[in-house]
């Protein structure tokens, strides 16, 4: 038995709002094949139109990005600038590195932290510490 037009949005509505596999099947009466045909015909709908909805994908220039990285431009900026998450940055250092772009030594280079920059941490924190006295 094949669904309606009337009944496919039926159909998706319940598969949506999480109606088991058994009372989606009874409530249609659909054999067991036609049931799993149906649903995953369903799931793909679904997907399809939630993947329309997706943002759409954006386009970075990979000079510039190379550019940035390599000048020493940190994480946070670099995910404002290019309005990127953790994961996304953490995707594109990949990308770089298997092009060839970088290596790894010289990506974790770039998060190196001088003397004078951990003075300048402590000596910050002894100021916190005194304020709090």
């Amino acid at each position: 038995m094949r669904l309606g037009k009337d009944k496919v949005r039926e159909f998706l509505d319940d598969i949506k709002a999480g109606m088991s596999d058994i009372a989606l099947q009874e409530k249609y009466a659909l054999s067991g094949n036609e049931f799993r045909v149906a649903k995953a015909s369903a799931l793909d709908f679904i997907r399809a139109i939630r993947d329309k909805s997706a943002k759409p994908a954006r386009r970075i220039s990979a000079r510039s990005f190379l550019n940035d990285v390599t000048s020493g431009v940190d994480d946070q900026t670099l995910m404002s600038k290019y309005d990127l998450t953790q994961r996304e940055l953490q995707s594109l250092f990949r990308q770089l590195i298997d092009a060839g772009l970088v290596t790894p030594l010289e990506l974790a280079n770039r998060l190196e932290i001088t003397k004078s920059q951990v003075a300048e941490a402590f000596a910050e924190m002894g100021k916190a510490i005194d304020e709090l006295d």
